[in-house]
């Protein structure tokens, strides 16, 4: 049972009415934690209330559910196989859509797939009459993991969208569709604008590392790599790194292909450890979150198929002037991944370090 000693002081005073009003609120406090907040029992006031998506949906091309329930611009999902004159096989699972105006003028299609060598998906818009209006590039680089591409498709003028991946189809896994709406949005005139598209689960991953080293009030950014790099179990993956002069702080940040929430990357640091990076982990109503469940295991375990943002931070005194060594680890039991756009925050006195610019 959860103890709450910050509450349980007034409870010795000698008002009677207010120890009886604490005891209660104590109690039906620890009931919360221990059966779940929410709970009608427990907490009266906090109703489980289902959030409401009439114009988001969920597609499961693994397997489809035999009522669909679509939303109101979104006709039919229908999966067709058909093989070209040297016999390649191709899958294409066609998007039905109704034409709304204004309602539905710009949507986000966010597709889920394992990302395999030679299968890359496809999108292509087309009308009735069979004029095609929109085609993105190939998406995936081949990393063999799952993942998850986003699109921004005008579709005013569009009547079906098309999924095309060579193949059966077996890595198309689903995707997430929805209507997109547009917010004006102020930010700082000497800063860098926000992203077009604001992911609906808070994922923050995507931005570009900068080409150049940038400097900033004492802090100073540094790419250390931006291809993706493998890292698995008993396979850390190795960057290097040279430092002129030892900062105050400095902060790791990454991205990272294939997380497991739970079992987050190990950072050693010149042959220390330097303990577990955090991951910003989006919404868990995200369908990107895939359980994967073993037969000897008791709890399932989660990959996310994205992208998400990876931090550390550590003392100065961790790093040291020349040659540095970072090793990203996988504990065991996790699930490989893949680490890119690698980069470093070294924060030092404004009177140390000036900009080089400056006078």
């Amino acid at each position: 049972m959860h103890s709450f000693p910050s509450l349980f002081p007034l409870a010795q005073t000698r008002f009677t009415g207010l120890r009886r009003l604490v005891a209660r609120c104590a109690t039906r406090l620890a009931l919360a934690l221990c059966w779940g907040i929410g709970s009608p029992a427990s907490l009266p006031a906090q109703e489980l209330r289902l959030q409401p998506t009439p114009f988001s949906v969920t597609l499961d091309f693994q397997r489809p559910p035999s009522k669909p329930a679509y939303p109101i611009w979104l006709e039919s999902v229908e999966k067709t196989q058909v093989s070209d004159v040297s016999d390649s096989r191709k899958t294409t699972q066609r998007l039905r859509l109704r034409r709304l105006g204004q309602l539905n003028a710009e949507i986000q299609l966010r597709l889920f797939f394992e990302d395999q060598p030679g299968r890359t998906p496809v999108v292509s818009g087309f009308t009735e009459t069979g004029r095609q209006l929109y085609v993105s590039p190939a998406l995936g680089a081949g990393l063999r993991l799952p993942t998850s591409e986003s699109l921004c498709i005008p579709v005013l003028e569009l009547d079906y969208l098309e999924i095309t991946v060579p193949g059966d189809g077996s890595n198309l896994l689903g995707a997430f569709v929805c209507t997109l709406a547009k917010s004006q949005v102020r930010h700082a005139l000497d800063f860098e604008p926000p992203a077009r598209l604001q992911d609906p689960f808070a994922n923050s991953s995507g931005k570009q590392p900068l080409e150049d080293d940038a400097f900033l009030s004492g802090r100073v950014r540094a790419t250390l790599s931006n291809p993706a790099t493998p890292c698995a179990p008993g396979a850390p993956a190795l960057f290097e790194f040279t430092l002129e002069r030892v900062p105050e702080i400095a902060v790791f940040r990454f991205e990272v292909l294939g997380a497991d929430p739970v079992h987050t990357p190990e950072m050693v640091l010149n042959e220390h450890a330097a303990g577990n990076a955090a991951l910003q982990l989006p919404d868990l109503a995200d369908p990107a979150y895939l359980s994967r469940r073993q037969a000897t295991q008791n709890q399932p375990r989660f990959e996310y198929a994205g992208w998400v943002s990876g931090h550390y931070a550590v003392p100065g005194s961790a790093l040291k002037a020349g040659l540095n060594q970072l090793w990203i680890a996988l504990p065991e039991g996790a699930l490989t991944a893949v680490i890119r756009a690698l980069t470093l925050d070294l924060k030092y006195p404004a009177t140390q370090f000036r900009n080089p610019n400056q006078p």
